[in-house]
């Protein structure tokens, strides 16, 4: 069994910045993610191309934690926090896939 990581794209308009700014705006009051946890979508977003956010594309970045870690300025520990807490409050959006 496999999973597939690509999805339907962006609604026509909107793009990376646009999404992870309304993302923000309604980080803390809709769902329960730190500042950290947004800031690091943030640095993900910025690290993917506009063409990652494109019908059938995958967004992915590969930096080792340590670089990441040391971009944000915070340990690989909190880190790893703030990826479990994107990962258990964003893994219940309703998506294609």
């Amino acid at each position: 069994m496999g999973i597939t990581l690509k999805h339907g794209g962006l609604p026509k308009g909107i793009g990376r910045f646009a999404l992870i700014d309304t993302f923000d705006a309604v980080a803390r009051s809709v769902f329960d993610v730190s500042a950290t946890a947004i800031r690091l979508l943030r640095h993900h977003v910025g690290k993917c191309r506009d063409s990652d956010f494109l019908a059938g594309r995958i967004c992915g970045t590969w930096e080792q934690p340590q670089q990441t870690a040391t971009a944000l300025g915070i340990s690989t520990r909190v880190l790893n926090n703030a990826e479990r807490e994107l990962g258990r409050e964003l893994i219940n959006i309703p998506c294609e896939v």
